[in-house]
């Protein structure tokens, strides 16, 4: 039981925005749940060796929604009425067997299938496939750009986080001056001068590199600091950015909106398709880090972070996303 005697205000406000939140969720959210029922028995979820998080997130979501999925089934018995396929061309080609056999209503294929959309000599053009999950807008344009007829069957699709495990524990951060630095691309040299500029405005940088960390690593140092910078060169979504969202912590993101990679000059591209005034600030040169940092006071009281995660990002979210799409 919560104890409201000793509960300050800000915690107070705190406490019954996630009621309320959780109210309008619960409210906006029946109307898919049930069409999916009404259509279809459930999820088979098809995957080997997949992104953790976005298959984590799936399954959270399904779970918390009360949908009946399984993964990998192992014979045709036991498969649902829609199969999604998060990963693996062999998973796919069966999947589109099973529905051309009719013992699945629906295939729909996720966001890590391909790095290229018409690699498996076009797999992706295949009619039998109903819906193809990509990350963000951009990624949506290049899919389309790389294989032109997926464009009648592709949906952006954000996964979502669990918001209950990236939720900030230390909810009084006005007088820390710890910053964090997330880097995952650029040379040394580069973050070098990151760290420089903050220690200029006299904050103290912790820098953690992409792929040296765990999630409870990431957690405690996000419980300790103010907000973050982020260098990145792109991003299809960007799930460390919303983890840190959720954590209500916004985020400064160098977006120098340039790409190449596998033989292809991406455009558009951007390392924050999910950022927003509420979420954060983008920057391309250091002058405009700088700009951003001089007018960080400002700026601060229309960050509200955690608020657009539970709102927009949730594995909740992101599930009965899913949902609208299996049921169009």
């Amino acid at each position: 039981m919560i104890s409201f005697k000793y509960m300050n205000v800000r915690n107070y406000f705190l406490y019954f925005g996630m009621l309320s939140t959780l109210a309008q969720y619960t409210f906006c959210h029946t109307d898919q749940i049930e069409v999916f029922k009404k259509k279809f028995n459930g999820i088979s979820i098809f995957y080997r060796d997949p992104h953790p998080a976005l298959t984590a997130s799936v399954l959270r979501g399904l779970s918390k929604l009360n949908i009946t999925y399984n993964i990998n089934p192992g014979s045709s018995h036991t498969i649902y009425d829609v199969a999604l396929c998060l990963q693996d061309a062999n998973l796919l080609r069966q999947a589109i067997k099973f529905k051309e056999k009719q013992l699945v209503k629906k295939v729909v294929v996720g966001p890590n299938m391909f790095a290229r959309t018409y690699e498996e000599n076009h797999l992706m053009a295949n009619k039998t496939i109903d819906g193809y999950l990509v990350p963000s807008e951009w990624t949506r344009i290049a899919c389309i750009q790389d294989e032109p007829p997926v464009e009648r069957i592709i949906h952006v699709w954000p996964a979502g986080v669990d918001s209950d495990y990236w939720a900030p524990q230390n909810l009084d951060r006005k007088n820390t001056k710890k910053v964090l630095i997330y880097w995952k691309t650029e040379p040394q040299s580069f973050c070098d001068r990151v760290k420089k500029i903050l220690i200029e405005y006299g904050w103290e940088p912790v820098t953690i590199k992409y792929g040296s960390y765990n999630q409870d690593q990431y957690k405690n140092v996000l419980n300790q600091v103010k907000f973050a910078v982020f260098i990145s060169q792109s991003e299809s979504q960007g799930l460390a950015l919303a983890e840190c969202w959720s954590m209500n912590i916004p985020t400064l993101v160098w977006d120098p909106k340039r790409l190449f990679y596998l033989g292809k000059h991406y455009d558009p591209v951007t390392a924050c398709p999910y950022l927003t005034s509420n979420t954060g600030a983008r920057w391309k040169e250091f002058n405009e880090l700088e700009g951003l940092l001089k007018n960080l006071a400002s700026s601060w009281k229309q960050f509200c972070p955690r608020e657009w995660v539970l709102n927009n990002m949730t594995d909740e979210v992101s599930a009965d996303l899913l949902l609208k799409i299996i049921n169009e």
